[in-house]
């Protein structure tokens, strides 16, 4: 049975039914990122476009439930929001709703539908964030807004919408930090965590984990940038 959990984006934007009903295309789709629609994608907007039946997504619609959940349901002040564990059989029960497009189960743990979300990100076959826009040395203070702007400028069109899609929710988890005791530095980890690299270390060699350690915490201050400036 398909599942949208490790679907590329491409496919999740094309994808306006529930996955499990959709049976795989005989040709996966090759929409290039140069074609996906420009402009920003409101912070808790629908992604179904407005009589635009059968086009593609903003962003891929199990992302834009599961943010909406959280945000419907005032859970945004859950305390240790993206820093407890979740229960394993509620995060299964998510991911079954999102592949058959079914209402989330009543009373679920905020804690569930978070790691829902950051598994979704996760399980992505290609990493939201290219490898090739992580900054290869540290970005100085004074120079972080210029870099910041061209990272988001550099960004594929669909990678962009949804980078800044969930930057936008995590700022507004950060709104509730007095509630939820969030930091920008934790939400910056569970996004590198979630954004970057696709693959396991286990191949790698000394000297290239410590080059993947050293880009991962250049990629956190820039997330920490983003989070906590006025705007995107």
């Amino acid at each position: 049975e398909r599942s949208c959990y490790g679907m590329s984006l491409q496919e999740l934007v094309h994808t306006l039914q529930p996955v499990a009903s959709t049976p795989l295309p005989v040709q996966r789709f090759a929409v290039l990122a140069a074609q996906m629609a420009d402009g920003d994608v409101g912070m808790l907007e629908s992604p179904f476009p407005a009589g635009t039946e059968g086009k593609q997504l903003s962003v891929p619609k199990e992302l834009w439930r599961l943010v909406d959940a959280l945000w419907s349901s005032n859970a945004l002040k859950e305390k240790d929001l993206f820093n407890s564990k979740a229960d394993p059989a509620e995060v299964a029960m998510v991911r079954y709703s999102l592949d058959h497009g079914r209402d989330f189960p009543v009373g679920l743990s905020p804690h569930s539908i978070c790691e829902a979300l950051v598994s979704f990100l996760q399980a992505l076959p290609q990493p939201l964030l290219p490898p090739e826009s992580y900054p290869s040395s540290d970005v100085e203070a004074l120079n972080m807004r210029a870099f910041c702007r061209k990272f988001l400028e550099e960004l594929p069109p669909l990678n962009y919408n949804v980078f800044v899609y969930v930057l936008s929710f995590m700022r507004e988890v950060l709104s509730e930090l007095n509630y939820n005791r969030c930091t920008p530095l934790l939400l910056a980890n569970v996004c590198v965590n979630c954004m970057m690299y696709a693959t396991d270390e286990e191949h790698l060699s000394k000297d290239e984990k410590q080059k993947r350690i050293n880009k991962t915490v250049y990629m956190q201050s820039i997330i920490i940038d983003l989070l906590t400036t006025p705007s995107l």
